[in-house]
């Protein structure tokens, strides 16, 4: 999603990238013009967290308006959210409108089960037990916000209930570890450069300045 002003996304592109690709071409972009993008990366179970702002400005001989876009980090996300089959036989879609679904989720905090924790999907409320998993009732098809509160701090996620399997088992691994910043993953991969760089540069500092010391002794 991108748009003209901070914030504000008046534009956007679905499945714009899969897993191995790296760029995006958004077309019809006016020059001269400072655009700002965010990345909502999205499976068939949940859509998750939104990328930092990536603000850039189109070239003045802007051809045919077209800039490209990429699509690193996906996989770096603070949270996975894995759909298993229950096994469980089929219903129509009529009763799954009107009891809705059977939702399991089991829930880990780097790769630690989570027992005994308070759950929320929406405004319901469970407990997860010894192994980590909450169940939940009559919960209605459609995209629902997945909170967990633990050792202080709130992870939240979300998953998408859909199809006629009317008992829905999800795996949430969540991660106290943030995405590192853009910046710290450019510098991490100019610092050795940098550092060659340096070294060379000190090398040919000192072979000229005994270069001239010699030739000052000649004299």
């Amino acid at each position: 999603m991108y748009g003209t002003a901070s914030g504000v996304y008046q534009y956007g592109a679905t499945n714009i990238a899969t897993k191995g690709q790296g760029s995006f071409r958004v077309s019809g972009l006016a020059a001269n013009t400072h655009y700002y993008f965010r990345l909502l990366p999205v499976n068939v179970c949940a859509v998750g967290m939104a990328s930092n702002e990536l603000s850039l400005q189109s070239k003045l001989d802007l051809q045919a308006g077209v800039a490209e876009i990429f699509a690193d980090g996906a996989e770096s996300l603070p949270y996975s959210v894995e759909q298993e089959s229950s096994g469980s036989s089929p219903v129509t879609e009529e009763r799954i409108r009107q009891d809705g679904y059977e939702l399991a989720l089991t829930v880990t905090l780097d790769d630690e089960v989570q027992a005994n924790k308070s759950l929320h999907v929406d405004d319901l409320e469970a407990v997860t037990d010894e192994s980590g998993t909450a169940s939940f009732s009559g919960v209605l098809a459609g995209n629902h916000q997945v909170s967990l509160f633990s050792n202080g701090r709130l992870y939240e996620t979300s998953i998408q209930l859909s199809g006629t399997d009317r008992v829905q088992n999800f795996t949430l691994r969540f991660s106290s570890e943030q995405p590192e910043a853009a910046w710290k993953t450019w510098l991490n991969r100019l610092k050795w450069p940098l550092v060659g760089t340096t070294l060379i540069l000190v090398i040919i500092f000192i072979f000229f300045r005994k270069k001239r010391n010699d030739e000052g002794d000649q004299e």
